[in-house]
């Protein structure tokens, strides 16, 4: 709306601006500055399907029917959820009878309205708080602020290494857990030795931390009046994270089968559109190209709450402040994996969550 802007700097603003004639002014800006590399990244995919199935890999359905049943667990709860939400603080109203959009998810979702809780630095010490009390070697990963006009806004794990560029408030508590949970593991052990489950498992259990009321109260200092409605909100923004991954990780499947060009494009659009409740754009299917990228989100999502389920039950509701609970993670980083037992279900995983948020309490 001011002119010109740089890429990443205009995807950062969309969900601090307030006036929605700016937000959808700045949401069509970026999609029309995305579509040249996307195209690109389109023709990366396609060409990396071809040579997966010229070498015979097959597609994980599994995972697939794993994200489609989370996403069943999960309908009905996001679905009244951000109805109120969006009703209570912006006016507009859910698809598909509403007009909402990408970008007016992305504002409500960042909950401006409570950056006064969650603050960077509140952020910094409940990651070392937390660190000293489950025994985590913060010191093996690197965490890196880019700061590049051209460095995209989130946190991402690289290895060892975290890529932390704060989108403020609410969005950066679980992202920065998550991601340190994935680098930690990757700092113990080298690539060929990596259990593929266990670093999204150990940072879906850290990410987690911002769904249990008593942390958000020691970190935050929460009244019992206020933490319901807080912890609805971060799981109204966990709730975003999985089902955005589980309704891409389909369309990336069958990309992987073939589904290509605007084919491609439209299916990714309805997909996240119908999962989301929201208007999206197409031209990002390109970033949600990697099926085994959104694979790791839901299967994390789900191992983490098994494993969360598993402290509970033997260090009680506190487990995050056991002193036995450092023994106890200590072992499973030593050995890089999860104890054998049947893999998670993310159905249950997603239900349990729903059940939470309608709550309002553990």
């Amino acid at each position: 709306p001011d002119g010109r802007l740089p890429l990443a700097a205009a995807e950062r603003a969309i969900p601090r601006e307030p006036d929605r004639d700016r937000r959808r002014a700045l949401a069509r800006a970026v999609a029309e500055a995305m579509a040249p590399a996307a195209a690109l990244r389109e023709g990366a995919a396609e060409t990396r399907a071809r040579l997966r199935a010229e070498s015979g890999l097959p597609p994980d359905w599994a995972i697939v029917v794993e994200g489609d049943q989370l996403l069943a667990s999960t309908d009905d709860a996001w679905r009244d959820l951000l109805t109120f939400a969006a009703r209570r603080d912006l006016g507009l109203a859910p698809g598909p009878a509403g007009d909402l959009t990408r970008a007016d998810l992305l504002h409500l979702m960042a909950f401006p309205s409570l950056d006064g809780l969650f603050r960077p630095a509140a952020l910094a010490e409940a990651v070392r708080g937390t660190a000293r009390d489950l025994g985590l070697a913060l010191d093996a990963v690197r965490v890196d602020e880019p700061a590049g006009a051209a460095a995209w806004p989130g946190t991402r794990a690289h290895g060892a290494r975290v890529l932390h560029r704060p989108w403020g408030g609410l969005a950066d508590w679980p992202a920065l857990l998550d991601a340190l949970g994935r680098a930690l593991t990757a700092a113990v052990h080298p690539p060929h030795a990596r259990d593929e489950a266990f670093g999204p498992a150990l940072g879906g259990l850290l990410a987690g931390l911002c769904l249990e009321p008593a942390w958000l109260a020691a970190r935050l200092g929460l009244g019992r009046a206020e933490a319901p409605e807080v912890l609805r909100s971060t799981g109204l923004r966990r709730l975003l994270h999985l089902r955005c991954a589980a309704a891409a990780l389909r369309v990336g499947t069958e990309v992987e089968r073939g589904l290509s060009g605007q084919a491609w494009r439209e299916a990714h659009r309805e997909a996240l559109s119908s999962a989301l409740l929201a208007g999206w754009d197409g031209v990002r299917a390109a970033r949600d190209a990697d099926a085994g990228r959104l694979a790791a989100v839901v299967r994390g999502f789900a191992e983490g709450e098994r494993l969360r389920a598993a402290l509970r039950e033997r260090f009680d509701e506190d487990w995050w402040r056991n002193p036995r609970t450092r023994e106890h993670l200590a072992g499973l980083t030593a050995a890089g994996r999860l104890a054998d037992a049947e893999p998670a279900g993310a159905h249950a995983a997603g239900a349990g969550l729903a059940a939470l948020l309608e709550r309002g309490r553990a």
